[in-house]
């Protein structure tokens, strides 16, 4: 996005792609998404992943469900296709490909917690809702064969308070189970995977930012 004026927000539908042995950015055929008349979303929240060659985008909109969407990209010919986004509901979300299929951990908005889990079938392009989770607002990551979220928040909406739990979820047997704790609890974190460690950034601690790492290996 662009702007000077909050206000005035301007956000981009482009498509980059870099290419590390020339260090170098080319343009590619621009998202489909949907985009307000006068180009300002508000609260929308865009993520996804790599499955198969293919690229996913799930465009969630913060304050009307019938604006989310999925949107696919195909490298090779450098088009988009628009998939339909599960039922969701409204609020925000993290996403990560994950062992064949595209996982999304939604943190509802208007609607009761507790966090919820869906994932995405690429062969049947079907949407399975998962079981759900305490915490909502907590980092997302896939690491090892399980996926976790970190922090966030735990209770309804009005009562909610800061958690700093690690829960697990096992695709295998389709449950969640508690696996520790963070060093300090927070909400909007982001987490990745890589060489075997999850790495979790940032955040805040009721609307007081963090800029804390932390470094952890999944059992």
């Amino acid at each position: 996005m662009s702007f000077t004026d909050y206000n005035a927000v301007t956000w981009l539908t482009s498509t980059e792609v870099y290419d590390p042995a020339t260090d170098a950015w080319t343009d590619r055929a621009p998202c489909p998404i949907a985009t307000d008349g006068n180009n300002v979303w508000g609260n929308r929240f865009v993520g996804g992943g790599g499955l198969n060659g293919l690229l996913y985008v799930v465009a969630f909109d913060a304050n009307s469900a019938t604006r989310n969407a999925m949107y696919v990209y195909d490298p090779t010919t450098d088009t988009w296709t628009t998939k339909a986004a599960g039922a969701f509901g409204s609020g925000q979300f993290g996403a990560t490909a994950f062992g064949g299929q595209l996982y999304v951990y939604v943190s509802p908005y208007f609607d009761p917690p507790p966090g919820r889990l869906w994932s995405w079938e690429p062969s049947s392009e079907t949407w399975i809702i998962r079981p759900t989770v305490t915490p909502w607002r907590a980092a997302f990551v896939g690491a090892g064969n399980k996926l976790y979220t970190l922090g966030g928040l735990a209770g309804v909406s009005e009562g909610a308070a800061l958690t700093d739990a690690v829960e697990e979820y096992d695709p295998a047997t389709a449950s969640w189970t508690q696996r520790g704790t963070i060093h300090i609890a927070r909400e909007y974190a982001t987490a990745v995977e890589t060489g075997g460690h999850v790495y979790l950034f940032g955040g805040d601690t009721l609307s007081v930012p963090t800029d804390l790492v932390e470094v952890g290996i999944p059992r």
